[in-house]
């Protein structure tokens, strides 16, 4: 695994009948596979009880 994820976890709930204005939890991380093929994926919430996304994460210019 990569030392710093490479995707963040988010939970999206609320949204509207057109799939927008919801509300996104960051809920935790993803790790792309060295080959490229895989992602893990470890998650910070208990439950879990909406959609849940992976998106690329953005490098943080405070350091993050």
């Amino acid at each position: 695994m990569a030392k710093s994820p490479t995707h963040e976890a988010f939970m999206v709930t609320g949204e509207d009948e057109k799939g927008q204005n919801g509300f996104w939890t960051r809920i935790g991380a993803g790790w792309q596979h060295g080959k490229g093929d895989g992602i893990t994926v470890l998650l910070d919430a208990y439950p879990v009880n909406g959609k849940i996304v992976l998106r690329k994460r953005e490098s943080k210019s405070d350091g993050r």
